[in-house]
């Protein structure tokens, strides 16, 4: 693979397996409330992990829009790309009539590696997105706006109208990455950027932007820091990181891999009292990581 894809879609496999697993234990883990039934399809996993998320005794939030088949159809999309199905999520979107373009949007999506819509499709779901978005017709349902923010990569870096989707760390992560424009040698071609663009160099900066407190529960949870790091590629600070809590082992394990892999940017100085040697190989990480 050589389109932007190719420099991040680990991670974005990675985080959509990830939460396939998480909606199959919540919905295994409380099947009364998933009533699921006999239905053993992504479907039915997304169903039932609806019904103990989303449903509330009174029955879906007003926000929710187009109720098809007792289930908000566009929470059903969302999580179908969530998981990375967009072929689930074309198979909802062609069994509700109030969906009119996203059938072809998704299909034309699916076809192009680094899901890039033909410039009358792009033109097409940008007014669709704008015009549902203001005025007094917008809608208030944000798995809709952000099925079709994330289609069409309209709004790269507001998200405030959707956020209450972005539940975990691990969402909002799978968000960025999906809405990436731009690699190191790959530019989605004009007008797909809307004047604008968003690499993965941005998305590892905004990261690096949050203290580690931000994600680690004040340190009660300093694996998941460890794995947003890992997962955008932040390896020194990864490796750096993990070495400075209580699990000094593992961080010389993932070190003596990532430097085999020689994905280490590592610093050429001797070994200093501010230095600390992960490995017997000469493998070094300082307090002062690189740039």
């Amino acid at each position: 693979s050589s389109g932007i894809n190719a420099e991040y879609g680990g991670a974005k496999l990675f985080l959509s397996s990830q939460f396939k697993s998480v909606m199959e234990r919540v919905v295994s883990n409380d099947p009364e409330k998933a009533s699921r039934g006999g239905v053993t399809s992504l479907q039915g996993t997304i169903r039932g992990y609806m019904n103990i998320r989303l449903r509330k005794q009174s029955g879906w939030a007003s926000n929710l829009e187009d109720i098809v088949d007792g289930y908000p159809l566009w929470a059903q999309i969302y999580y179908s790309i969530r998981c990375g199905d967009i072929r689930e999520a074309i198979k909802i979107a062609e069994r509700a009539s109030s969906t009119h373009n996203l059938p072809a949007y998704l299909k034309d999506y699916m076809s192009n590696e680094d899901g890039v819509l033909s410039d009358n499709l792009w033109s097409t779901i940008v007014n669709e997105y704008r015009s549902m978005t203001v005025g007094m017709g917008r809608t208030k349902d944000p798995y809709k706006i952000a099925v079709y923010n994330i289609i069409g990569r309209v709004e790269l870096q507001q998200y405030k109208s959707y956020s209450e989707v972005l539940v975990t760390a691990q969402d909002f992560i799978w968000l960025k990455l999906m809405l990436i424009t731009a690699s190191s040698n790959t530019t989605l071609p004009p007008p797909q950027v809307a004047g604008s663009e968003l690499k993965f160099s941005d998305v590892q900066r905004l990261i690096l932007s949050y203290k580690p407190e931000h994600f680690t529960n004040n340190g009660k949870t300093p694996l998941l820091w460890f794995q947003i790091l890992l997962l955008t590629q932040n390896f020194e600070r990864a490796i750096a990181f993990l070495h400075s809590t209580n699990y000094e082992v593992e961080a010389v394990h993932f070190g003596a891999v990532l430097y085999y892999y020689g994905v280490l940017n590592l610093p050429n100085i001797p070994t200093t009292p501010q230095s600390t040697n992960l490995l017997p190989y000469g493998i070094r990480m300082t307090d002062t990581l690189p740039s």
